[in-house]
């Protein structure tokens, strides 16, 4: 009787073949570089056993596996729906995706990528928290393929990203045609990031040439306490004047139109708020919002596409690429 599928060795495999265990790993690598009878006998062994050929370890020892690693700052949103994607392009292609979580945090986003690197990954997609600049750099010219998204690091390596100065200068233009407000509040993430100087970047370029409106950033609205804290000065901003609000992430949208209603449902009505979001996000919220919709799936398609290329076509030495991912403008449906 057999040996129960999954407890049998590629020792046992060996023992049963009589041959080498290098023989067996150069046969489930290559069957035709063992001798005819000895592949043979290999092939019968693995069949009576139930072996089942390890192909993570196979993929360390070959010095690439059939997994890709994924590191982004959190499993929501935005974040969510690319992670999905890339899981399901990868699967149809016979890899595992290995998803990890940093939170924000520099430090473990360094950890992540480390611990995917030392597991022999066949390549990286990292979203990153935008502190790591430096960190990234060094890492893009491992033997790692490395693909960032959601991101404008200048790091050497393919991206695929909103064009967030662009998107920031169109929603201040859209903000300041239509509402007029007396003063500007930004909902930023990390103030040393590079996407937070792109986006403040667009927002100066599309106010008044002469100034004078009042603009206010929140920055790190991702930690705990600034988004109720941002609120708080937006809904008492209410009594000087109408508000303008412009939300840098889908989260923010959704927390900014959460925090306010807590306060007093009526705040909402007196403020013009407009930001990035998912194309549920009004549905969700059950209001209406000028805003610029970001398609996080076709994202993560590309970024996988992109990665796909880089470990599969010999591609490794080309120039790196850029994708800008496409946005609607909620106010042209």
């Amino acid at each position: 009787m057999g040996q129960q599928s999954g407890k049998a060795t590629i020792r046992d495999v060996a023992r049963m073949a009589e041959v080498s265990v290098s023989s067996v790993s150069r046969y489930l690598a290559d069957p035709g570089s063992v001798r005819a009878y000895a592949a043979y006998r290999i092939r019968d062994a693995i069949q009576q056993l139930g072996y089942e050929p390890n192909a993570f370890a196979r993929g360390l020892r070959q010095g690439r596996g059939q997994t890709v690693g994924m590191v982004v700052p959190n499993l929501e949103f935005f974040c969510a729906k690319a992670c999905r994607a890339v899981s399901d392009y990868f699967y149809e292609r016979g890899y595992a995706v290995f998803v990890c979580s940093s939170d924000e945090d520099p430090a473990k986003e360094q950890f992540f990528i480390r611990q995917l690197q030392g597991q022999r990954v066949a390549g990286l997609i990292v979203s990153s928290c935008g502190l790591n600049p430096v960190f990234l750099e060094q890492q893009a010219r491992q033997d790692i393929p490395l693909v960032l998204l959601d991101g404008d690091d200048p790091v050497p390596c393919d991206l695929v990203s909103v064009d967030y100065r662009e998107a920031a200068r169109r929603l201040t233009e859209r903000l300041l045609r239509t509402d007029r407000p007396a003063q500007l509040h930004l909902l930023l993430g990390e103030q040393a990031a590079a996407r937070t100087h792109l986006c403040e970047a667009g927002v100066r370029a599309a106010l008044p040439a002469q100034g004078g409106l009042p603009v206010y950033p929140h920055y790190g609205c991702r930690r705990e306490g600034r988004m109720p804290a941002a609120a708080q000065r937006i809904a008492r901003d209410t009594a000087n004047g109408r508000p303008g609000v412009v939300a840098f992430e889908p989260e923010f949208l959704e927390q900014t139109v959460i925090q306010l209603n807590r306060r007093d449902p009526a705040l909402l009505g007196r403020v013009a708020l407009t930001g990035m979001a998912m194309s549920n996000t009004c549905d969700k919220l059950g209001v209406r919002l000028a805003c610029l919709v970001q398609d996080a799936a076709w994202a993560g398609v590309t970024a996988a596409q992109a990665l796909d290329r880089r470990i599969n076509e010999n591609a490794k030495n080309d120039p790196p690429r850029t994708y800008r991912v496409p946005v609607r403008a909620s106010w042209d449906e």
